[in-house]
This record gives structure tokens, C-alpha cells and sequence, in this order.
């Protein structure tokens, strides 16, 4: 009916619906997560939910995110709201800092002087270990860089409850870095790997054929084993985040073995694949200079 009396518009517009009615009544289809993307996927495996979209673009089937072997769909949604939660920079905060006794407001340290001054309105002036008023200090309490108050009640255990809350959210601050800094890390170097793929497949291949007179088909195993890189990456990365939610120390010592050569054998790898880019940037010198010749 649509096809027969509908206009063009009518036709275009009925046709997207039913697709995506289609799609989505369907257990073993979903859209694809990827920016722009308008393809549909069809889950075909049960062996795991990596799926892959004709884009190029991968991802988990079972949470939407991407593709995260070995890493369980729990611990990546856990990960993935850390990171974009504000629990870590009241950590800082806490570290890092310390309120101001008249306001409140966080302060941090960076001088050397104990002489702290609050930002304006509140401007008071105190000492930045015992936290007393300014006025009350000087050279009879240790001058800028010492306070004696703060040496005599630490002694006494005045300080303990807050220098050990500083010092939980210190460790808990450099733990938390250690691991999302190589995870960001591998996710940065993956998506260069991914561009470096693309370039490779755009212009190198062509490249190697002109000048060897190899086809094209016959040197796929180079993308192959880019392809791989990109995977190695991307299980790389994904092994920080599960490290970070590993609290068993000993699995955790294990497992940051393993880790360790996993990297080691990886880099001889990376090194590797590093020559060959580098070895095309000379090809395509070489073609330009016979060119220029």
C-alpha cells in the first residue's frame, strides 16, 4: 500500500522504521555503538561477545562498551564510572590539601612556608601543620618553617585520626594513577595503531606493490599482523583495570607477572612492526627521489 500510493518521502521514511522495528525485535541484532554508525549487527557466536561491525568498530554484545576480553562486563562498568566519577579528585583534595579553619575552603600547599593565607573573602592566616591562627606564631613556636605546637600534640596522638585519613586517601590516590595512567596509556597508543592500520592499508600496500610488483592480495599478512598489534593493545589495556580490582595479593603478584611478560614479549613486537613503518617512510622517499630524478 505504502509502495503503491505513498510519495517518495513516505516511502523512505516507512522503510527506516520497519529496519529498525526489525532490528529491534530481534534478540540476535543490535545497532552498532559506534559514533555515526548506522549498521546493524548480527550476533552469530557462543564462544563470546566480541562482535565486530563492517565500520571496523568492536564491541561487546552483552554491555555495548568495547570489545574488553578478558575483562569481565562488571568490572569495566565499574572502571569506567571511577573514572569519570568525582570520588578520585575528593581523594586529591584529601591528600593533597587541607580546609581552611575559618571557611573551610580546601587549601593547598605550594610553598615552602608554613604561612598559609586563604583566598579572598576569607583571607585568614594560619599555620599549615597545627592549623592554629598566624597571630598566635612566630619564633617562640618554630618560626615559618616548624611549628612546635604541631610536634607536641602529634606526640600525644591528636593529628592520628587525620594524618591516617590522609594517608589512606594518598595511597588509595597513587593506586588508582598507577593503573588508569597505563590504561590511558594502552588506549592512546591503540587508537594510533588503529590510524597507523588504516594509512598502512590506504597507501603503504600500494606503495610495496609498485615497487616490488607484489600483489596486493599476497602481502594481507602484513594488515594481519597489525590487526594482531591492535588486539595485543587493547587486551593489554584492559588488563590494568582488572589489576586494579584484584585484592587478593597472592593472585595480584601472579598476575602482575604474567603481566610483565605479556609487556616484555609485546614490545619485542611492537618494535618490530615500528621498523616496518619506518622502513615504508624510506620507500616513499626513495619512490619521490627516482620521481624528482
Amino acid at each position: 500500500m505504502i509502495n503503491k500510493l505513498g510519495k517518495h518521502e513516505d516511502k523512505e521514511k516507512y522503510a527506516r522504521f520497519a529496519l529498525r522495528a526489525y532490528v529491534e525485535s530481534r534478540k540476535k541484532t543490535k545497532w552498532c555503538p559506534a559514533p555515526d554508525c548506522t549498521c546493524a549487527v548480527e550476533f552469530v557466536s557462543d564462544v563470546n561477545y566480541d562482535v565486530s561491525c563492517n565500520c571496523t568498530f568492536r564491541f561487546c554484545w552483552n554491555c555495548t562498551e568495547e570489545a574488553h576480553r578478558p575483562v569481565n562486563c562488571d568490572t569495566v562498568s565499574k572502571w569506567i564510572l571511577k573514572n569519570s566519577a568525582e570520588s578520585e579528585n575528593m581523594n586529591w583534595i584529601l591528600a593533597n590539601s587541607k580546609p581552611c579553619p575559618k571557611c573551610q575552603r580546601p587549601i593547598e600547599k605550594n610553598q615552602g612556608c608554613m604561612h598559609m593565607t586563604c583566598t579572598p573573602p576569607c583571607k585568614f592566616e594560619f599555620c599549615w601543620l597545627c592549623l592554629g591562627s598566624w597571630i598566635e606564631h612566630g619564633e617562640r613556636t618554630g618560626g615559618f618553617y616548624a611549628c612546635n605546637r604541631y610536634e607536641s600534640a602529634k606526640k600525644e596522638g591528636v593529628y592520628d585520626e587525620a594524618e591516617a585519613r590522609r594517608e589512606r586517601a594518598k595511597h588509595s590516590l597513587e593506586r588508582y594513577m598507577h593503573y588508569y595512567e597505563r590504561w590511558a596509556s594502552n588506549q592512546t597508543s591503540r587508537q594510533k595503531a588503529i590510524a597507523d592500520l588504516q594509512k598502512a592499508e590506504k597507501e603503504q600496500l600500494a606503495k610495496l606493490t609498485e615497487i616490488y610488483g607484489i600483489p596486493e592480495t599476497q602481502l594481507k599478512f602484513i594488515i594481519e599482523a597489525w590487526s594482531q598489534i591492535i588486539e595485543c593493545r587493547r587486551v593489554l589495556q584492559w588488563t590494568y583495570a582488572y589489576g586494579y580490582y584484584l585484592e587478593d595479593k597472592v593472585k595480584s603478584g601472579f598476575f602482575e607477572y604474567l603481566q610483565g611478560c605479556y609487556f616484555c614479549a609485546f614490545t619485542k613486537v611492537v618494535h618490530n612492526s615500528e621498523g616496518f613503518s619506518h622502513a615504508c617512510k624510506n620507500l616513499r622517499t626513495s619512490v619521490t627521489l627516482n620521481v624528482h630524478r
